[in-house]
């Protein structure tokens, strides 16, 4: 499967700061690593407790996630599109937009 391409800026604009503190796209990479089965369902539970967990809404974590995965800031639903590209391609597309090593 092909990864998405990203100018570095559109994925540098996501990289957002939440109450003072900022954390960057890796950390939902992390916490999304640990998700099985990987389903939307699932996907979305996690992404869900990770925003609440930092105090975020929904899209202000789904965004950068979105950018990272598909390389636009529109598509299908962020949890369709995790369930889709399944979690090898998900994770990698993550680490490709991160620098981090996917798991």
């Amino acid at each position: 499967m092909c990864r998405a391409v990203c100018s570095a800026g559109v994925v540098a604009a996501y990289h957002w700061d939440i109450l003072g503190g900022g954390f960057p796209l890796a950390d939902i990479g992390a916490e999304l690593a640990a998700v099985e089965p990987w389903t939307a369902r699932t996907t979305e539970q996690a992404v869900r407790t990770f925003a609440e967990r930092k105090g975020a809404k929904l899209g202000a974590i789904a965004q950068p996630l979105r950018a990272a995965l598909t390389g636009r800031t529109t598509s299908p639903g962020i949890f369709e599109v995790l369930a889709v590209l399944g979690k090898t391609e998900s994770l990698a597309r993550v680490a490709d937009q991160t620098g981090a090593q996917s798991a």
